[in-house]
């Protein structure tokens, strides 16, 4: 590399481990997706772009218009998350905001804006448990400058039935999730799979899981603690699909 940049790392879970430097050869396919080496400075220019759609020289390249349809709800998503145009929409207390977030070798990224208020925030993290991190921040952020919180889910109290539909192995494109009863508490292990014969991330340990509503399940604990599954049904009821995490997830047959 020609300039110094923070290089991304795995996650620790153990407490004790040296954190260890992520590398991933990503096929140049996956470029566009991720890959990207960028700071806050780049990342605030592409937020000002998305407010007023114009180049460094004042040129329009996107319309108001064009912008407000992208930074709109147009397919209902997970929970209150809905769908822009590659963008996620969310209200928090009468605010819209849009954001996105990802992660890729070792580094975790996300960028949030209200575009009525033209306030946003980006953060950016060498660790693959930036979320922990980048959540945090915006969270005080929004209640500091907006004064907008979101309402965060809770555990709720659900007999084992109701969450037996959420057992067994969902199938992702990056990672599997298992999902399994230890006596009668709900658990989840997260398998991350390896690119070509490298295993980037290593898998945490296992998660505690409990309702969150119908057909809802939230993490109790552990790096992921918050993060809530939508389990989503076939036409004839039967469990099909988890979402989690804006990702889709099958069930192993």
């Amino acid at each position: 590399m020609a300039e110094r940049f923070a290089v991304g790392h795995a996650g620790v879970y153990d407490g004790m481990s040296e954190p260890q430097v992520s590398f991933a050869p990503f096929p140049r396919s996956v470029y566009p997706a991720g890959g990207i080496l960028s700071n806050v400075s780049d990342m605030m220019k592409w937020m000002q772009f998305q407010f007023d759609g114009k180049d460094k020289d004042g040129s329009q390249l996107l319309s108001p218009k064009l912008l407000d349809m992208a930074h709109s709800p147009l397919v209902e998503g997970e929970l209150s998350e809905n769908n822009g145009v590659t963008w996620f929409v969310e209200d928090i207390g009468g605010v819209r905001t849009v954001f996105h977030a990802g992660r890729s070798a070792g580094a975790t990224a996300k960028i949030l804006f209200a575009p009525d208020k033209k306030f946003g925030i980006v953060v950016l993290t060498n660790s693959d448990r930036g979320i922990e991190v980048y959540d945090a921040v915006i969270a005080l952020a929004l209640k500091k400058y907006l004064d907008i919180e979101r309402t965060p889910l809770v555990a709720l109290p659900a007999d084992r039935s109701s969450l037996e539909p959420f057992v067994g192995l969902w199938l992702g494109d990056n990672e599997d999730y298992k999902i399994y009863f230890d006596n009668d508490q709900l658990m989840a292990e997260r398998l991350y799979k390896p690119l070509g014969d490298l295993q980037i991330y290593k898998n945490p340990p296992p998660i505690s899981m409990s309702s969150a509503g119908k057909d809802m399940v939230i993490m109790t604990d552990g790096a992921f603690k918050g993060t809530v599954g939508e389990l989503l049904r076939d036409k004839s009821g039967k469990p099909a699909f988890l979402s989690m995490q804006h990702r889709i997830f099958r069930l192993e047959k």
